[in-house]
């Protein structure tokens, strides 16, 4: 799986994997409901959830994460830019949210 340096990125590229592969995860999920539900010419608009889910990456991405300390600079860093980058889709940043949301 192809990373770019870090130095182009203002997020740890594992940051950007784990929001871009959980994405194609989330997108699996939705075909299915689409596929249930979607009627008539809205049928075709599922073109985007149909890409390739990149089920293989994720998984290793996860042993990969899994398999690091998950206490440390390193650590704190990947989970600081993963919540950055959600924040930019959300106008309620998480630090907003209950304590009970964050689980």
């Amino acid at each position: 799986m192809p990373q770019a340096p870090s130095s182009r990125l203002p997020v740890h590229p594992d940051a950007a994997l784990y929001i871009f592969l959980g994405s194609r995860r989330g997108a699996q999920m939705m075909r299915r409901y689409w596929a249930a539900h979607a009627q008539g010419p809205a049928r075709d608009a599922g073109a985007f959830l149909s890409l390739d889910p990149r089920n293989e990456d994720w998984r290793r991405l996860c042993a990969d994460l899994a398999a690091r300390p998950p206490d440390g600079a390193l650590a704190d860093r990947i989970v600081a830019d993963t919540i950055a980058i959600f924040d930019l889709f959300d106008p309620v940043p998480a630090a907003a949210l209950p304590e009970s949301c964050h689980a």
